[in-house]
């Protein structure tokens, strides 16, 4: 990285575990794990395969909710970082089996805790988890549905126009 740095020091004053200039090739792909000043060795223990948090880049008002699915309620696994997706919500009321839409065109961070998934689907070889970026408000919709019912995901065409969700979702039955 055009950010890191050689520092020629004194092998005594070398920690243990530093990245060593002829091994830094190897740890490209490496996150920091906490913030380093500017002339600290960086050793092995400051640094992750996983992305940090901040990663994801959740702006100010958003929340990451995950919820749990399978090869149907998750598309086939074609829902993947960056796609769309409509959480969907089946539940009873009345003995009567209804649905709703609790969240619209909310944008998929990761799958499976994966963030960068390459080709045009996900291989779900069962139950896996979908990290969706929503609303603080969106949140408590997704956490109250998924108490009540079932939380399936319906893929969003990305030429389609954004378009807020519903303050309260208005549940469908077979009927309507």
């Amino acid at each position: 990285n055009e950010n890191l740095k050689i520092i020629n020091e004194e092998q005594s004053r070398v920690p243990n575990g530093a990245i060593l200039a002829r091994e830094k090739l190897q740890y490209l792909n490496y996150y920091i794990t906490r913030s380093i000043n500017p002339d600290q060795i960086i050793t092995r223990e400051n640094l992750s395969t996983f992305q940090p948090l901040s990663a994801l880049k959740i702006p100010p008002g958003y929340r990451a909710v995950t919820i749990t699915v399978d090869s149907r309620s998750g598309i086939e696994g074609w829902a993947k970082p960056g796609t769309r997706v409509d959480i969907i919500w089946t539940f009873s009321e009345n003995n009567t089996k209804k649905v709703a839409t609790v969240v619209r065109q909310a944008e998929v961070l990761s799958v499976g805790g994966a963030r960068g998934i390459e080709g045009e689907r996900v291989e779900m070889g069962g139950p896996t988890t979908v990290t969706i970026k929503v609303t603080e408000q969106d949140a408590k919709k997704v956490e109250l549905a998924r108490s009540l019912g079932e939380l399936s995901l319906t893929l969003v065409s990305p030429e389609e126009p954004e378009r807020p969700s519903m303050d309260s979702p208005e549940g469908l039955d077979i009927r309507s």
